[in-house]
């Protein structure tokens, strides 16, 4: 009898050291996922700030075809953009920092935190035509405003005046986020007609030069229009 006993406390004594075992190696894999998350979070937005700070050449092909996205996917009224299809990130932005403009004293931390989380989101989402330098610039612009807020909202000049003052500089400047994105839209929609007529110029010229070299000259005519302010 005193051996079964003692073969069980060995037993249950095994069991709740098998027990530990696999909570530490939970604890050691959950630690590992959360690293790698981070890691993978962190890349993620390097990639991003790296891809917006890059000015990229377009071929004819991707230029009209970012025209088209422009013109189709951007809703714009009375010089004011309505909405972005497919892109739910830019109305969440908006919201957030509707909500924040019209919060309380008690909630301001809350909602604060909210537009950085919908701004984040916005910048690492942002679709690939709109992703022009005069866009690019002014989200910097807002990413500038939103961190000076975010800075005195806790420190030495901490007020609700202060704070109000911060917040109507972070609206101007995604008023002026929101104008960019117009007039980037105006640009492309009436450049490409343009565009495409010093394209076709440059393929159906009489010069004297290979298939490829017409095509490389008009590719440049192209994109010279496109960019054109």
């Amino acid at each position: 009898m005193k051996k079964t006993i003692i073969a069980a406390v060995f037993a249950a004594a095994a069991l709740t050291a098998c027990k530990e075992s696999e909570k530490e190696k939970m604890v050691d894999i959950s630690d590992d996922v959360m690293n790698e998350v981070e890691d993978s979070t962190e890349d993620m937005m390097n990639n991003t700030e790296n891809a917006m700070d890059k000015t990229v050449s377009y071929t004819e092909e991707q230029a009209t075809q970012m025209a088209n996205d422009f013109e189709s996917n951007v809703e714009v009224k009375d010089g004011k953009i309505v909405s972005i299809k497919g892109y739910d990130a830019y109305s969440n932005l908006r919201t957030s920092f509707t909500d924040l403009k019209e919060s309380s004293a008690d909630n301001v931390k809350m909602k604060s935190e909210s537009l950085r989380a919908s701004f984040n989101s916005f910048k690492t989402s942002i679709p690939e035509y709109l992703r022009v330098d005069d866009v690019n610039d002014a989200i910097e612009d807002v990413e500038k405003e939103i961190k000076e807020y975010e800075e005195e909202m806790v420190g030495k000049k901490a007020s609700e005046k202060n704070n109000k003052k911060n917040i109507e500089k972070i609206q101007e400047a995604f008023d002026d986020l929101e104008k960019e994105m117009v007039q980037a839209r105006e640009k492309f929609i009436d450049n490409k007609k343009d565009a495409m007529e010093e394209y076709m110029e440059e393929i159906n010229s009489s010069r004297n030069q290979t298939t490829t070299e017409r095509y490389l000259d008009a590719t440049e005519e192209y994109n010279e229009e496109m960019k054109d302010k």
